[in-house]
């Protein structure tokens, strides 16, 4: 009876495809002086929502690299169903030919711990009266700006009468995102939700053509 003997002594591969490395220099591989990026991030979607009550996040302040604010108030129409809401936004010469179906909005641009931008709209009072102003979006607004200086995430008080935050007890580590400015952030949130005429779809449904139903 013989017994069969292994060995774990490797054999030379007739196909070693390692590359020869005399003479390397890792200098050779080094990124030159003025060369851009390969790639960048495309954010190509900005949703129009309220936070997520469970998600820390952060509000956008200051000026952007155009010198425009993050924050802006403009005119918009609102449709809400029993589920959701849809947001458009329309010109001063469309809100003063349509003052009843007009909100005004303050847009807030946020991002999330993912890096994830979202825009924040808060009616404002329709007759500019503070004094009156909803509970709920005076309170949300509060958030937003608290959001400016730390992370929070926006929640019901326990009267369900507004809102409150939770701050986070220690800065949250930032995550990557792209640098965008507010012009590019609201042409991607709202890129087919624009009314400049007349003519658009919605406003002859609202208006009741029968050719919209």
């Amino acid at each position: 009876m013989t017994t069969e003997v292994t060995s774990n002594t490797p054999t030379e591969s007739t196909s070693d495809t390692t590359p020869k490395l005399e003479g390397f220099n890792i200098d050779d591989f080094g990124v030159r002086e003025g060369d851009a990026a390969v790639s960048k991030r495309v954010v190509l979607t900005v949703p129009v929502c309220k936070p997520n009550p469970q998600n820390f996040f952060r509000t956008l302040s200051g000026v952007d690299d155009e010198g425009k604010p993050y924050v802006k108030t403009v005119y918009a129409i609102v449709l809400k169903d029993d589920m959701s809401s849809t947001t458009y936004i329309v010109t001063p010469e469309i809100a003063d030919t349509y003052p009843g179906e007009i909100k005004q909005l303050t847009l807030y641009v946020c991002y999330n711990q993912k890096g994830a931008y979202f825009i924040v709209p808060v009616p404002q009072p329709e007759d500019g009266d503070y004094s009156k102003w909803n509970k709920w979006h005076e309170t949300l607004t509060e958030v937003l700006k608290r959001g400016m200086e730390a992370w929070v995430r926006c929640v019901n008080n326990d009267s369900r009468t507004g809102k409150d935050y939770i701050e986070a007890l220690k800065p949250l580590k930032e995550p990557k995102r792209r640098n965008i400015t507010f012009n590019e952030c609201m042409k991607i949130a709202f890129k087919d939700r624009v009314i400049t005429d007349e003519n658009h779809p919605l406003l002859k449904k609202l208006l009741g053509d029968p050719d919209m139903e």
